[in-house]
């Protein structure tokens, strides 16, 4: 019973033995200090069913924040990384050399029209893309 008395004495705030029935007397009730009491309750009920479950529903969304953005950082890296090597591979191959003689070989107003339409860089960007996509398919 001591203990049960030291350990309520020593949880309960020192203001709660000090509460006045509001008459401005200054004088002490019993109904002033069981509100204390009920409120000191309810906020450390509060605290348990309410904060500490919110407190790991803020822990749990942090993780996932963190994990989703940690693979859209290296997704971003890959296809960059792909890109160059899909682009280094085009230049060993030499796919833009042989398609400006394949175009030279044409007649003048087909190669005109193919210069003004932009086509071999079209082609050039569209064969970089799939193999850039190989190379992104491959390291992941």
């Amino acid at each position: 019973m001591i203990k049960l008395i030291f350990i309520s004495v020593l949880f309960l705030a020192f203001p709660v033995f000090a509460v006045s029935d509001g008459s401005g007397s200054g004088s002490w009730s019993f109904g002033g200090f069981f509100s204390e009491v009920e409120a000191f309750f309810q906020m450390i009920h509060h605290f348990i069913f309410e904060q500490i479950p919110l407190m790991f529903q803020r822990a749990v969304e942090y993780f996932y924040y963190y994990a989703i953005l940690i693979k859209i950082k290296s997704l971003i890296f890959f296809m960059k990384v792909s890109f160059g090597v899909a682009a280094l591979f085009l230049s060993d191959i030499g796919l833009a050399s042989a398609m400006n003689s394949a175009v030279n070989a044409l007649p003048q107003d087909m190669q005109a029209l193919v210069s003004q339409l932009g086509l071999i860089r079209a082609i050039n960007i569209v064969i970089e893309a799939y193999i850039a996509r190989y190379v992104l398919q491959y390291m992941l």
